[in-house]
């Protein structure tokens, strides 16, 4: 009998009853609002940082010629770097990117060439793309951005050379200037490897390896190509 009365005291002594605390709730809305802030900025993304790319004459990566401030995920915020530029064209080989900047019957666009082809038209003070292609920029190349009368209107045209860097060749994009939209008329169709053109016949021939084809403009007014 004293054995048990010894037993429960000691297991008394050993597991003391404890009153709960009470939590003030200030406290816990305190750091429910802790937390909240600090998911919101764990969740926030990081601002891209600008950077200045190296600009080296193709083949020789000893001494920068010139840089080229750009954001890699944001070409609209990096052309806005350039809003008060009418001339630009640089290309930064090391990532595969060419950048073109010019006016044409008084209005400016921009050309914008990494693993795609956009166009972009400075409008209201930014620049809006209106143009997109699939056409890629290769390592060790230089892309050739000409105006010229292409439709033989009385309004030049631009006419885009972007090497494929192999055995391709070269691709061709006809871009038509529109006077009534003041912009370019485009047709996917007409992105043509290795081409040779004939401005006064309006015939382009476009070879590639052991074929091609031939496409004329009709009537010498459209805008577009047409294969015969």
């Amino acid at each position: 009998m004293i054995f048990f009365l010894l037993l429960t005291l000691l297991l008394s002594a050993c597991s003391p009853t404890q009153k709960p605390v009470k939590q003030d709730k200030t406290d816990l809305d305190s750091i429910q609002t802790e937390i909240i802030k600090t998911k919101i900025v764990e969740t926030e993304p990081k601002e891209e940082p600008l950077r200045y790319w190296y600009i080296y004459s193709n083949g020789n990566h000893k001494q920068p010629s010139d840089s080229l401030g750009w954001y890699r995920s944001d070409y609209e915020k990096s052309l806005a770097l350039y809003n008060d530029v009418d001339n630009l064209s640089k290309t930064v080989h090391n990532i595969g990117l060419h950048v073109s900047i010019f006016k044409l019957e008084n209005e400016k666009f921009a050309f914008v060439i990494d693993s795609t082809t956009k166009i972009y038209k400075f409008i209201e003070g930014n620049y809006k793309q209106i143009i997109s292609t699939n056409s890629a920029f290769a390592f060790g190349t230089n892309v050739k951005i000409e105006q010229k009368r292409l439709n033989l209107d009385k309004f030049k045209d631009v006419l885009v050379e972007i090497p494929s860097g192999g055995m391709g060749g070269s691709e061709f994009l006809f871009l038509f200037y529109n006077p009534t939209t003041k912009s370019f008329d485009y047709d996917y169709e007409t992105e043509l490897r290795n081409i040779e053109f004939d401005i006064k016949k309006q015939k382009v021939v476009s070879h590639y390896q052991w074929s091609k084809a031939t496409f004329v403009l009709e009537n010498n007014k459209s805008n577009l190509l047409f294969k015969i």
